[in-house]
Protein backbone atom coordinates (compact mmCIF):
# COMPACT_ATOMS: atom_id res chain seq x y z
CA UNK A 1 0.00 0.00 0.00
CA UNK A 2 1.30 3.18 -1.29
CA UNK A 3 -1.31 6.08 -1.56
CA UNK A 4 -4.25 6.68 0.97
CA UNK A 5 -6.60 9.36 0.08
CA UNK A 6 -8.10 10.89 3.15
CA UNK A 7 -11.41 12.87 2.61
CA UNK A 8 -11.14 16.10 4.47
CA UNK A 9 -14.72 17.96 5.70
CA UNK A 10 -15.08 19.67 8.70
CA UNK A 11 -17.78 17.41 10.78
CA UNK A 12 -17.19 15.33 13.96
CA UNK A 13 -15.75 12.34 12.40
CA UNK A 14 -12.42 14.48 10.99
CA UNK A 15 -10.35 13.56 13.32
CA UNK A 16 -11.23 9.85 13.39
CA UNK A 17 -10.97 9.60 9.56
CA UNK A 18 -7.43 11.68 10.08
CA UNK A 19 -6.16 9.14 12.86
CA UNK A 20 -6.97 5.93 10.99
CA UNK A 21 -5.44 7.18 7.81
CA UNK A 22 -2.15 7.90 9.53
CA UNK A 23 -1.76 4.84 11.38
CA UNK A 24 -2.17 2.82 8.41
CA UNK A 25 0.82 5.10 7.21
CA UNK A 26 3.04 4.39 9.44
CA UNK A 27 2.34 0.77 9.50
CA UNK A 28 2.41 1.17 6.05
CA UNK A 29 5.02 3.08 5.18
CA UNK A 30 2.33 4.84 2.80
CA UNK A 31 1.89 8.50 2.00
CA UNK A 32 -1.52 10.17 3.00
CA UNK A 33 -3.09 12.55 0.44
CA UNK A 34 -5.60 15.04 1.55
CA UNK A 35 -8.14 15.57 -0.53
CA UNK A 36 -10.63 18.70 0.59
CA UNK A 37 -13.58 19.64 -1.42
CA UNK A 38 -15.22 23.00 -1.03
CA UNK A 39 -18.87 22.42 -2.13
CA UNK A 40 -20.42 25.18 -4.41
CA UNK A 41 -24.04 25.82 -3.56
CA UNK A 42 -26.49 25.08 -6.62
CA UNK A 43 -27.49 29.06 -6.69
CA UNK A 44 -23.97 29.23 -8.56
CA UNK A 45 -24.85 27.35 -11.37
CA UNK A 46 -27.94 29.14 -11.78
CA UNK A 47 -29.36 32.59 -11.75
CA UNK A 48 -33.29 31.76 -11.65
CA UNK A 49 -33.95 34.17 -8.77
CA UNK A 50 -31.06 36.42 -8.91
CA UNK A 51 -28.70 34.47 -6.56
CA UNK A 52 -25.56 34.21 -8.61
CA UNK A 53 -24.86 37.35 -7.93
CA UNK A 54 -23.96 36.97 -4.17
CA UNK A 55 -21.88 33.63 -5.69
CA UNK A 56 -18.33 35.75 -5.47
CA UNK A 57 -19.05 36.48 -2.09
CA UNK A 58 -20.19 33.66 -1.07
CA UNK A 59 -17.28 31.00 -2.49
CA UNK A 60 -14.71 33.68 -1.01
CA UNK A 61 -16.50 32.81 2.36
CA UNK A 62 -16.69 29.04 1.83
CA UNK A 63 -12.85 29.10 0.35
CA UNK A 64 -12.39 31.24 3.97
CA UNK A 65 -13.98 28.71 5.91
CA UNK A 66 -11.82 25.88 3.91
CA UNK A 67 -8.92 27.24 4.81
CA UNK A 68 -9.21 27.60 8.14
CA UNK A 69 -10.22 23.84 8.75
CA UNK A 70 -7.11 23.09 6.82
CA UNK A 71 -4.08 24.70 9.03
CA UNK A 72 -5.96 23.10 11.87
CA UNK A 73 -5.64 19.73 9.90
CA UNK A 74 -2.14 20.62 8.54
CA UNK A 75 -1.41 21.43 12.29
CA UNK A 76 -2.28 18.07 13.50
CA UNK A 77 -0.39 16.54 10.41
CA UNK A 78 3.09 18.32 11.83
CA UNK A 79 2.89 15.90 14.60
CA UNK A 80 2.09 12.37 12.81
CA UNK A 81 5.39 10.87 11.32
CA UNK A 82 3.59 10.50 7.84
CA UNK A 83 4.42 11.50 4.27
CA UNK A 84 1.48 13.54 3.50
CA UNK A 85 0.27 16.37 1.11
CA UNK A 86 -3.04 18.45 -0.27
CA UNK A 87 -5.13 18.64 -2.65
CA UNK A 88 -8.06 20.91 -2.82
CA UNK A 89 -10.71 21.63 -5.29
CA UNK A 90 -14.35 22.59 -5.63
CA UNK A 91 -17.78 20.67 -6.42
CA UNK A 92 -19.35 17.50 -5.51
CA UNK A 93 -17.32 15.43 -2.48
CA UNK A 94 -17.73 12.31 -4.41
CA UNK A 95 -17.22 13.29 -7.64
CA UNK A 96 -14.22 15.33 -5.99
CA UNK A 97 -13.06 12.19 -3.94
CA UNK A 98 -13.38 9.73 -7.13
CA UNK A 99 -10.96 11.86 -8.97
CA UNK A 100 -8.33 12.29 -7.02
CA UNK A 101 -8.47 8.56 -6.32
CA UNK A 102 -7.08 7.00 -9.77
CA UNK A 103 -4.09 6.06 -8.26
CA UNK A 104 -4.78 5.22 -4.29
CA UNK A 105 -4.96 2.58 -2.91
CA UNK A 106 -7.53 3.30 0.02
CA UNK A 107 -9.50 5.83 0.45
CA UNK A 108 -10.38 6.73 4.64
CA UNK A 109 -14.17 7.87 5.12
CA UNK A 110 -16.70 8.35 7.77
CA UNK A 111 -19.34 5.31 8.33
CA UNK A 112 -22.67 6.52 8.28
CA UNK A 113 -25.13 6.79 11.07
CA UNK A 114 -28.63 6.52 10.00
CA UNK A 115 -28.88 9.87 8.16
CA UNK A 116 -27.11 12.98 8.85
CA UNK A 117 -29.27 14.92 11.22
CA UNK A 118 -27.09 18.01 11.78
CA UNK A 119 -24.45 19.83 9.46
CA UNK A 120 -21.47 18.33 11.77
CA UNK A 121 -22.79 14.51 10.73
CA UNK A 122 -20.10 12.92 8.25
CA UNK A 123 -21.30 13.40 4.71
CA UNK A 124 -22.77 9.85 3.79
CA UNK A 125 -20.60 9.47 0.88
CA UNK A 126 -19.66 5.69 1.53
CA UNK A 127 -21.96 3.87 -0.22
CA UNK A 128 -21.48 6.28 -3.52
CA UNK A 129 -17.54 6.15 -3.18
CA UNK A 130 -17.29 2.21 -3.38
CA UNK A 131 -20.35 1.90 -6.08
CA UNK A 132 -18.53 4.49 -8.03
CA UNK A 133 -14.97 3.42 -8.30
CA UNK A 134 -12.70 1.19 -8.14
CA UNK A 135 -11.17 2.23 -4.76
CA UNK A 136 -11.24 0.26 -1.65
CA UNK A 137 -12.64 2.40 1.00
CA UNK A 138 -12.02 1.94 4.71
CA UNK A 139 -15.50 3.22 6.56
CA UNK A 140 -14.45 4.30 9.90
CA UNK A 141 -16.71 5.46 13.01
CA UNK A 142 -17.12 8.77 13.66
CA UNK A 143 -16.26 7.85 17.57
CA UNK A 144 -12.86 6.65 15.87
CA UNK A 145 -9.94 7.38 18.21
CA UNK A 146 -6.88 4.96 16.54
CA UNK A 147 -6.76 1.85 14.41
CA UNK A 148 -4.92 -1.07 15.90
CA UNK A 149 -3.07 -2.36 12.73
CA UNK A 150 -1.34 -5.40 14.35
CA UNK A 151 -4.97 -6.27 15.88
CA UNK A 152 -6.71 -8.90 15.47
CA UNK A 153 -9.56 -8.79 12.12
CA UNK A 154 -12.95 -10.04 11.87
CA UNK A 155 -13.76 -10.44 7.92
CA UNK A 156 -18.04 -10.71 8.03
CA UNK A 157 -19.45 -12.05 4.55
CA UNK A 158 -22.61 -14.03 3.78
CA UNK A 159 -20.79 -16.84 1.83
CA UNK A 160 -21.57 -16.02 -1.75
CA UNK A 161 -19.13 -15.81 -4.65
CA UNK A 162 -19.12 -12.59 -4.79
CA UNK A 163 -17.90 -12.00 -1.08
CA UNK A 164 -15.89 -15.28 -1.34
CA UNK A 165 -14.06 -13.17 -4.90
CA UNK A 166 -13.82 -9.94 -2.87
CA UNK A 167 -11.91 -11.36 0.02
CA UNK A 168 -9.46 -12.89 -2.20
CA UNK A 169 -8.91 -9.83 -4.01
CA UNK A 170 -8.30 -8.22 -0.65
CA UNK A 171 -5.23 -6.97 0.01
CA UNK A 172 -5.91 -6.11 3.83
CA UNK A 173 -3.69 -3.21 5.36
CA UNK A 174 -3.03 -5.27 8.65
CA UNK A 175 -0.22 -6.15 9.53
CA UNK A 176 1.05 -9.72 8.03
CA UNK A 177 1.28 -11.51 11.63
CA UNK A 178 -2.09 -10.09 13.10
CA UNK A 179 -4.57 -12.97 13.45
CA UNK A 180 -7.82 -12.40 11.18
CA UNK A 181 -11.19 -14.46 12.01
CA UNK A 182 -13.96 -15.41 9.62
CA UNK A 183 -17.32 -14.95 10.40
CA UNK A 184 -20.14 -16.70 7.86
CA UNK A 185 -23.90 -15.07 8.28
CA UNK A 186 -26.09 -17.89 7.22
CA UNK A 187 -28.72 -15.82 5.53
CA UNK A 188 -30.63 -19.07 4.46
CA UNK A 189 -33.47 -19.52 7.21
CA UNK A 190 -34.51 -15.87 6.17
CA UNK A 191 -34.58 -16.30 2.47
CA UNK A 192 -36.86 -17.36 -0.24
CA UNK A 193 -40.49 -17.88 1.25
CA UNK A 194 -39.44 -16.71 4.73
CA UNK A 195 -38.21 -13.46 3.72
CA UNK A 196 -41.26 -12.44 1.22
CA UNK A 197 -43.79 -13.60 4.00
CA UNK A 198 -42.11 -11.37 6.41
CA UNK A 199 -41.89 -8.32 4.07
CA UNK A 200 -45.67 -8.77 3.71
CA UNK A 201 -46.39 -8.23 7.45
CA UNK A 202 -43.47 -5.85 8.40
CA UNK A 203 -44.53 -3.33 5.78
CA UNK A 204 -47.99 -3.30 6.69
CA UNK A 205 -47.11 -2.83 10.49
CA UNK A 206 -44.43 -0.37 10.01
CA UNK A 207 -46.03 1.17 6.39
CA UNK A 208 -42.43 1.01 4.83
CA UNK A 209 -41.61 -0.65 1.66
CA UNK A 210 -41.11 -4.32 1.09
CA UNK A 211 -37.34 -3.31 -0.10
CA UNK A 212 -36.80 -1.85 2.97
CA UNK A 213 -36.44 -5.45 4.75
CA UNK A 214 -33.62 -7.57 4.16
CA UNK A 215 -32.57 -10.99 5.60
CA UNK A 216 -30.48 -10.97 8.99
CA UNK A 217 -28.19 -13.62 10.60
CA UNK A 218 -30.25 -14.11 13.20
CA UNK A 219 -32.63 -16.89 11.99
CA UNK A 220 -36.35 -14.99 12.78
CA UNK A 221 -34.85 -11.30 12.61
CA UNK A 222 -35.08 -8.90 9.56
CA UNK A 223 -33.17 -5.95 9.22
CA UNK A 224 -35.63 -2.88 9.05
CA UNK A 225 -34.74 0.28 7.65
CA UNK A 226 -37.69 2.59 9.02
CA UNK A 227 -37.35 6.51 8.32
CA UNK A 228 -33.83 7.09 9.88
CA UNK A 229 -34.17 4.44 12.20
CA UNK A 230 -32.34 1.58 11.20
CA UNK A 231 -33.57 -2.15 13.86
CA UNK A 232 -34.49 -5.95 13.55
CA UNK A 233 -37.81 -6.91 13.80
CA UNK A 234 -39.65 -10.39 14.07
CA UNK A 235 -41.14 -12.29 10.73
CA UNK A 236 -44.74 -11.23 11.92
CA UNK A 237 -43.81 -7.75 12.59
CA UNK A 238 -44.71 -7.89 15.92
CA UNK A 239 -41.12 -6.56 17.54
CA UNK A 240 -39.28 -4.22 16.56
CA UNK A 241 -35.83 -3.88 17.87
CA UNK A 242 -33.85 -0.55 17.14
CA UNK A 243 -30.53 -0.37 17.22
CA UNK A 244 -27.39 -2.45 16.04
CA UNK A 245 -27.24 -6.42 16.21
CA UNK A 246 -23.60 -7.43 17.58
CA UNK A 247 -21.85 -11.00 17.30
CA UNK A 248 -20.55 -11.23 20.74
CA UNK A 249 -19.15 -14.68 20.02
Amino acid sequence: MKMILLHIHDDRGADGRLQAACDIARACNAHVRCVQVTPMPSLMAADVYGGAGYAPSIAAELHDIADGFRHRVEAHLAHEDVAWDWVQMDGDSVAGLLAAAHLADLIVASLPEHGRATMQDPLPIVADLALGGRTPVLAVPATTRSLPIAGRAMVAWDGSAQSCAALRAADAPAAPAAPASSVTADLAANSGPALENARDHISKVLKIGREQIQPSPVSGLFEVQHGHDFGYATGDGRYFIRGDLIDID
